[in-house]
């Protein structure tokens, strides 16, 4: 039951965390530039170890024009209270303008959080896998059956 919380508290703990750091002002320019390992904790501040983000640079050799409208993030893979599956939290940010709009170099705040849950089968043998091994606990399995997400996987900042 706890598991299935997870996108309830990231939620309430996430969107309360980036409403309260008012500080939270990019711009798409300085995203895009930025390392993940940078962006998620600017971002997230003490969530940042939940989240993985969905990397998006654009098109190399292209500047963007528009400002900065939503980033896409995963939580880590997790299990659910049914056995042999894996959940994991699919959210996007939504920005909204902080200042006077100046293409992608407007300075914009988080103000919007929107989920979406998805489930996974790391033993596609069957719903019902062997207990898990000393060698590989079931959150590991969960963590290896999430497929590396690539730049084109989710939707795109606009």
């Amino acid at each position: 039951m706890r598991l299935l919380a997870l996108p309830l508290v990231l939620i309430s703990a996430g969107g309360a965390a980036l409403a309260q750091r008012s500080d939270v002002v990019v711009t798409k320019t300085e995203v895009r530039a930025m390392p993940p390992e940078a962006m998620v904790p600017r971002l997230f501040g003490g969530l940042a170890p939940l989240i993985l983000p969905i990397p998006d640079r654009g098109q190399p050799g292209v500047r963007p024009t528009r400002p900065l409208r939503s980033l896409s993030f995963l939580t880590r893979s997790s299990r659910t209270n049914w056995e042999g599956i894996c959940q994991s939290d699919l959210f996007q940010v939504e920005f909204e303008p902080a200042g006077p709009i100046a293409g992608a170099d407007t300075r914009v705040r988080p103000w919007r959080v929107v989920t979406e849950t998805l489930y996974c089968v790391p033993n596609p043998a069957g719903l019902r896998p062997p207990p898990p091994s000393e060698d590989e606990p079931e959150v590991a399995q969960c963590a290896r059956a999430v497929p590396p997400v690539r730049s084109g996987a989710a939707p795109r900042p606009r």
